[in-house]
This record gives C-alpha cells, sequence and structure tokens, in this order.
C-alpha cells in the first residue's frame, strides 16, 4: 500500500469530516496519524476549528433541534412501529367505505358487517325509497383524496452543510446526527441535498450519503424521490483559488568599479581604470 504524503492526508482529513471517506481510507488515514505528528497536529486544528464554529453558532443562535432524550424516544417508537403501521388500517377502512357505497347504490342495501345492529322496518322503507331515487339520478364515483407526501433527511451524523457541493466550500451551518431535516431542493446527479440552516438560515449544501431519506417516514434512495416534491437545483460555481505572489527581492546593485563593464568608454574596465579608487567605488568616471 502506497504511504500518504502530508497533502493527501490532509485533503483526506477535509473529506472525513464531511463523512465522504470511504472506511478503507479511513483506516489508512488513522495509521498515518499515528505516525506523522505533523499531519496529527493540522486534523487536531481542524476539529478545534469546526468546534469552534459551532459553538460560535450555537451561542448566538442556540440549538434549534429537539433535546436529546426527546430524540432518542421519538426514534425508538418509529423504530419499534412496521414501516406502514399508520397506513394500512386507513386503507382498509377507505376500502370497506366504498364497497358500502357502491352496495348502496346499487343494491339498496349496505354489506352485512359482523356486530352491526339489523336496520328497522321503517329503515329498510327509507333505504327502498333513496334506492328508486337513485336508480333515476346518475351514480359519480367517489374519488379517494390523495395524501400528501413529505420528505426528510436525517444525517446519521452531525455534519456539515457547505456553501457549496464539495469542501472546498465554507462551512455554513451544521446538520446534528439523529435530527430530522426537510430538503428544499437537491443536485442534479442526486448526491448533495439543499438545506435552509437551522441556525443561520442561509441556503447550505450536505452530502447525501451521509443521509438516511424518509418520504411519508419510509427509507428511499433519493433518486426514487419524485421531481415534484423535491426539485433539481444546479450547484453553485466552484470557488476560485487565488494565487498568493511572493515578493522577490530587488537584485543588489554591483559598483561600477567592480562590475566588469566601462562603464564611461574610456577603454578602462574596474580597478585598471585610475578614477576607480577601490572595488566599493560606484563612479568610475571620476
Amino acid at each position: 500500500m502506497k504511504a500518504l504524503t502530508h497533502a493527501q492526508a490532509q485533503e483526506w482529513l477535509q473529506l472525513a469530516a464531511d463523512g465522504l471517506l470511504p472506511a478503507e481510507q479511513q483506516a489508512q488515514l488513522a495509521a498515518h496519524l499515528q505516525s506523522c505528528p505533523q499531519c496529527q497536529a493540522y486534523a487536531d486544528e481542524l476539529n478545534s476549528l469546526e468546534g469552534l464554529l459551532t459553538h460560535s453558532l450555537e451561542s448566538r443562535w442556540g440549538n434549534p433541534g429537539l433535546p436529546p432524550a426527546a430524540s432518542r424516544s421519538l426514534l425508538e417508537q418509529l423504530g419499534s412501529q412496521p414501516a406502514r403501521a399508520t397506513s394500512t388500517p386507513w386503507l382498509i377502512l377507505l376500502a370497506l367505505a366504498v364497497a358500502a357505497l357502491l352496495a348502496w347504490l346499487l343494491f339498496g342495501q349496505t354489506p352485512a358487517v359482523p356486530g352491526a345492529p339489523t336496520p328497522s322496518p321503517s329503515v329498510a322503507a327509507s333505504s327502498a325509497a333513496a334506492t328508486a331515487t337513485a336508480s333515476r339520478t346518475p351514480a359519480t364515483t367517489a374519488t379517494a383524496p390523495t395524501a400528501p407526501l413529505t420528505l426528510f433527511a436525517v444525517p446519521l451524523q452531525t455534519a456539515n452543510c457547505r456553501e457549496g457541493n464539495s469542501s472546498q466550500f465554507d462551512i455554513a451551518d451544521t446538520l446534528y446526527q439523529n435530527e430530522r431535516y426537510q430538503p428544499i431542493g437537491r443536485g442534479t446527479d442526486n448526491l448533495w441535498l439543499q438545506f435552509r440552516g437551522p441556525v443561520t438560515q442561509t441556503l447550505c449544501w450536505a452530502f447525501v450519503g451521509n443521509m438516511t431519506v424518509l418520504l411519508n417516514d419510509e427509507t428511499v434512495a433519493l433518486e426514487d424521490v419524485p421531481e415534484s416534491v423535491l426539485p433539481y437545483i444546479a450547484y453553485p460555481p466552484a470557488p476560485t483559488a487565488t494565487a498568493t505572489l511572493t515578493p522577490q527581492p530587488s537584485p543588489t546593485a554591483v559598483p561600477q568599479c567592480s562590475d566588469g563593464l566601462d562603464n564611461d568608454g574610456d577603454g578602462y574596465t574596474d580597478m585598471t581604470d585610475r578614477e576607480c579608487s577601490d572595488p566599493s567605488d560606484d563612479n568610475e568616471a571620476n
């Protein structure tokens, strides 16, 4: 296995901070840090900077998420229920209601339901009259209301939310582990999600590999989310690296009496010219 350079290790540290570094490379990076004080110092400095940013954001705007105990309780309740436990009973009741309505329109009677009371003769007569009226009136088809689709993303670990779709962009906010956040857009490659930062309220991007995407509380791949629920948004242009110019030292002037030139045009150079008193003399003409 090829040893990591300092530059590559520092680049991997940036990717690890965003949760983008594969497990194999994380292990290689950890081994490198154990034997490289320079890169370990860089990692400590990176952790300190991100911790300072998080502390600064929380100090100014506070932590907007649920308390940790409430988050854990909510996740345990969601994890203990089947994915479709909340929707299946309503679908069964809706199907029974539609069947009862069709039977009433076509036959003037309601299907027998175990435990249901038997209608009295007066009620039966009213039902027959309603049936006769219904036979002369065109029946309308009942349409079940369409449930709205809700989309959330839950970070698997506390993740940076950046101004763009790579670690080259500055950190704009932080998304906390196991909290629910509603994305407002996605990149055209389905790799990054855009959010309104929970603390700074600015637009920022987080890597989808660090997220569990829930559509109506069911885990889905981002590619399967309809565009009507989550539109595609173009990524911002990559930041342009600013070149730092290093000032060059100005050349040191050489005295005329030691520069190897015939400065006064008399045919004599440097100390062969009688006008030069010593090599440091800067005037060959007198």
